[in-house]
Parts: structure tokens; sequence; C-alpha cells
């Protein structure tokens, strides 16, 4: 007999499953749609999805990375059971709490393109069907680091990081 429990690859270690449903305790529930908008310099446009759309393009995109810090690990679990318990409606809009924002950051410009996300120019005032990604260097220190800018097909700043 094996005292030897294999974990499956999408399920979190029980103190991390914990820690997600105390921290989603205290944030109000997901309703409508999910906006995406991460509120900082550089950002003018709006990313919304569908709340289950949403949960079955994280669930397939954003790996259980056990190495990573514990914030990481309850912010991805925590959003899966977030948008697990959302409720569907035509009018309201929920924004994404700030714990999950460090899950889905390196997957923003993926997401912004997938088709489940409607992406909103605030200087033209509509959805944008294409985004121009421009990639672009700065020098920092004795490294060169890559961001990109996007833009709308009318030339607005979408985006810049």
């Amino acid at each position: 007999m094996s005292f030897l429990r294999i974990r499956s690859r999408n399920k979190y270690p029980r103190v991390i499953t914990d820690l997600a449903e105390d921290y989603l305790a205290k944030l109000t529930r997901c309703e409508g749609r999910v906006i995406i908008d991460r509120g900082e310099p550089g950002f003018d446009c709006k990313i919304s999805c569908d709340p289950e759309k949403l949960k079955e393009w994280v669930t397939s995109q954003i790996t259980i990375d056990l190495s990573a810090d514990r914030e990481s690990q309850v912010s991805r679990a925590a959003l899966l059971l977030w948008l697990a318990d959302a409720q569907s409606s035509d009018s309201a809009e929920t924004a994404l709490p700030q714990i999950f924002r460090v899950a889905q950051k390196p997957y923003l410009a993926e997401l912004s393109v997938d088709p489940i996300a409607t992406v909103h120019c605030y200087r033209c005032d509509s959805q944008c069907d294409e985004i121009l990604f421009e990639p672009f260097s700065e020098l920092a220190v004795d490294d060169i680091q890559r961001t990109t800018v996007w833009t709308c097909p009318e030339g607005h700043l979408l985006f810049h990081g």
C-alpha cells in the first residue's frame, strides 16, 4: 500500500483553496460582464468578457504553478471560484478585483485579441474589432526591456506599458 497521492494537474493544495475561499468571502459577487480594466496610466480602453467564457479561457490558459508565490497561487484559485459563482446579467458589469489582476496580467494581450473579449476604445467611443500591436524597446539600465503599444484601427492609443 502506498501513501503517495498524486495531485491532479488542475487542483491546488487545500491550504491555497482555503485562503482563496476566505478572500472571496470579502469580495462582491461577480455580476454581468467582467471588466478587465487595470486603471493604470497608459490604459485608454475597456476590456470586458462574459464570466462563463472567461472562466473557460482562464481554465485553459492559466496553468497551476505550484512554484509561484502564495499570492499568485491564491489569486489563480480564487479567480476560478469567483467566476464559477458569477451571476448572469445583461445590464450589470463587475470590475475585476485587484487580487485577480496578478493572475491575468501576463495574459492580457492574448486575452484582448481572443473572441471572448470586447475591447472598447474610450477615444472613439466604439468597440474595436481589431487591435494593432506595435513592439518597441526602451533602454533600461544595462538591459533592453521590450514592451508593447496597442492602438485601435483609428490610431488611438489603447495601452502602452
